[in-house]
């Protein structure tokens, strides 16, 4: 496979999360994702980042 995908979907753990949301987001920013969506099961909550643009929400 070559390319990177149009869409990215996350599923946080606790474990990882920081690192998700901070350089994973930045390294497909700089290879240019069109949408990151990070979904966090702990707090019940996902945003969605279309072209780096933030948008949440939450349940």
């Amino acid at each position: 496979m070559e390319g990177i995908p149009d869409l990215v979907v996350k599923i946080l753990s606790p474990s990882t999360s920081h690192n998700d949301k901070i350089r994973i987001k930045r390294q497909y920013e700089r290879f240019g994702l069109k949408e990151y969506w990070i979904v966090d099961p702990v707090h019940l909550s996902w945003t969605s980042l279309f072209s780096m643009q933030a948008a949440s929400c939450s349940s």
